[in-house]
């Protein structure tokens, strides 16, 4: 995330396999430190819908991020 903040990258879009594991983690670790966090819950992937909605909704009621779908997120909004 150190690179992350040299090159003055915000806010992380994350999108990626299994949602409900790697995804809500990187995006728990990135609002430690505190970086705006979307989650692109429709370019995501799961084996497990049911954990999957769970893991979104942690995501954004208790991790801060905000969890939206690729169509309407714009390149430059800040979430």
């Amino acid at each position: 995330m150190l690179l992350l903040r040299v090159l003055e990258v915000e806010p992380l879009v994350i999108a990626g396999a299994a949602t409900e594991r790697c995804v809500v983690q990187s995006a728990i670790d990135a609002r430690e430190v505190g970086f705006k966090v979307t989650v692109l819950a429709d370019a995501c992937a799961t084996a497990d819908d049911e954990m999957e909605t769970l893991a979104l909704t942690y995501a954004e009621r208790i991790v801060g991020a905000f969890v939206g779908e690729q169509r309407a997120w714009q390149p430059g909004q800040s979430d």
